[in-house]
């Protein structure tokens, strides 16, 4: 069992919480090793599968750089201190004995499937496998009925919500065996399950192939806003966060954030969102984890504007069909001149490096290894979209963009793209607000285009002037041109996400909140098919192969064959 942290007796070894060096910070671009938490027994493999292996892509360059934050972006200039707790306790000093390592997006799933918001600590994807677009085509081939819950404070939610995407993932054979999913579905070597936390309350569990049930449900109670994820080496471990504590006018819940065994279902860990360190009492968690599966290390950012970091201590063995977790929890805390420092998009993460962006607008590169700042950029306001990680030749570059909130309904929706390891400005797109209204901007997170779409840059927006409400853009990355737009039936907070052929030939899909499915040209625009939803899409799309998962807030998970 790893310890979490060791501290250094050396004085020239130490990072002070509040002093840390900012320069001379080496970054080598290389791939994660492979897992090295306990588990025995390696699974037997699953005798089919069907999906193609997505688009390689390009292997990552081994090469050094030595990082030196550009000025404009030193933390000290926003921040006035930042530190880290253990059991509650102020560290004088922190430093990893054992350094997290993300490696290249592509790698960070070892099974087949999509297991976090995005697909990965890059979230540039939620695809995974290949389609066949002989004859481009949406069709819906099933639909479960979801219900609702009444939270006293805001109404009734229903269905799925920002920013829900499901998990899909195709379970070894062994790993099947010890589930308590039903008998027969314990024998169907081809499931793929899907797995959605909804605003229902409820985690359900699903067929691929027909939406059937594949186990009861983990009935949870309380809203579920954002997405759930799945530890990426197939561990049986599920991670959930809570988006609304209240129902039915007097019943509340404990807030906070749950791992869950997938077992037999059972709640295995409990992080409590009222915490004593927070500064924002705002105790949810809508942005999805990631996990570090060589450290056996999980990050996850609150709303309460904390960062923990927890080492998992995971012992799994396969064939007695048990598991257990013995988490050590790391907390992070940051303060500035403004208020709102809730976190609610999921963090992205390249080796000893996470970004995140919070409710006030400041955008971080957080140093790991130390939990100190790297560099903090005030991206102008609040900023609810995941950050996209980009690694190009000799480069690692960040998209960053923001809704307009905090400016008022005349501010600007910005999207940005930087230098990922100094902080510096590459380009900026301005897109006005005028009398949009409310909930206008970027909610949903852009695509990023590979195989024939690289180059390629996909952006949905809420509600802008220069459009005339909600639409989706294409973007050259390199230089922030945009090339084309299709306005859409309403506004949108779903993301867009490529699909590719077994040739790298690659299409964007997006639905709107009209409920209009779209397959687009990715290098035109032009709209090849739609299919009708029915009502509004707030979360995100996962797909599998052929197949599209996503729910809406008409109280329906849609099956969708892509092709």
């Amino acid at each position: 069992m790893k310890k979490m942290v060791c501290l250094a007796l050396l004085l020239a070894l130490l990072l002070t919480a509040c002093a840390a060096p900012h320069t001379a910070y080496v970054v080598q671009l290389t791939a994660t090793p492979q897992p090295t938490h306990v588990s025995t027994a390696a699974p037997t493999p699953t005798p089919a599968a069907t999906p193609t292996a997505a688009p390689t892509a390009t292997p990552m360059p081994t090469f050094l750089r030595t990082v030196a934050p550009a000025a404009d972006v030193e933390p000290s200039l926003l921040l006035s201190k930042w530190e880290v707790f253990q059991g509650g306790k102020k560290l004088d000093a922190y430093r990893r004995c054992e350094p997290l390592d993300f490696g290249a997006g592509a790698d960070y799933a070892q099974v087949e499937g999509v297991v976090t918001f995005r697909g990965s600590n890059y979230r540039d994807g939620g695809a995974y496998g290949t389609v066949d677009l002989t004859t481009p085509k949406l069709t819906v081939m099933w639909s479960n009925k979801i219900g609702a819950i009444t939270s006293t404070r805001s109404g009734t939610w229903g269905g799925v919500g920002w920013n829900g995407q499901p998990v899909i993932i195709r379970w070894d054979g062994q790993t099947r065996s010890i589930m308590n999913l039903y008998e027969e579905k314990k024998a169907q070597e081809d499931l793929t399950e899907v797995i959605y936390g909804t605003l229902d309350g409820n985690i359900y569990f699903l067929d691929l192939a027909d939406g059937s049930f594949t186990r009861d449900p983990i009935d949870f109670g309380y809203p579920i806003k954002g997405s759930v994820s799945v530890y990426p080496d197939g561990t049986p471990l599920l991670f959930m966060g809570e988006g609304i504590n209240d129902k039915d006018g007097h019943t509340h819940a404990q807030s906070g954030w749950r791992i869950y065994s997938l077992l037999d279902q059972s709640e295995l860990f409990f992080l409590n969102g009222k915490d004593d360190l927070e500064y924002r009492r705002h105790r949810l968690f809508d942005g999805a984890c990631l996990v570090d599966a060589a450290q056996d290390t999980v990050i996850e950012c609150g709303e309460n504007g904390l960062i923990y970091s927890m080492e998992l201590n995971t012992q799994y063995d396969r064939a007695a069909g048990t598991l257990s977790i013995d988490p050590e929890v790391t907390t992070y805390r940051y303060k500035g001149d403004i208020e709102e420092y809730g976190i609610e998009n999921a963090p992205t993460a390249y080796r000893n490096y996470m970004w995140y962006g919070d409710n006030s607008g400041m955008l971080t590169c957080l140093d790991t290894t130390t939990m100190t700042p790297l560099w903090v950029r005030d991206c102008s306001d609040d900023i609810d979209a995941s950050t996209v990680l980009e690694e190009d030749g000799e480069n690692l570059w960040l998209y960053v963009s923001t809704e307009i909130d905090k400016q008022g309904t005349h501010g600007t929706c910005y999207l940005r793209k930087l230098d990922a390891l100094t902080g510096e400005l590459v380009w900026e797109i301005g897109l006005p607000g005028g009398d949009s209204g409310h909930e206008a901007g970027a909610y949903a997170t852009p695509a990023l285009g590979k195989g024939d779409l690289k180059g390629l840059l996909f952006y949905a927006i809420a509600k802008t002037d220069e459009y005339g409400g909600g639409v989706l853009l294409g973007v050259d990355s390199a230089t922030g041109d945009i090339l084309w737009h299709v306005k859409l039936s309403r506004s949108s907070w779903s993301s867009p996400t490529c699909v590719y052929d077994a040739d790298g030939n690659g299409w964007v899909v997006h639905a709107d909140g009209g409920g209009v499915l779209r397959l687009v040209d990715g290098h035109t625009g032009e709209v090849l098919a739609k299919a009708d939803l029915e009502a509004n899409v707030e979360g995100s799309p996962a797909i599998f192969g052929d197949m599209l998962v996503v729910g809406t807030r008409g109280r329906r998970i849609y099956g969708v064959k892509i092709g």
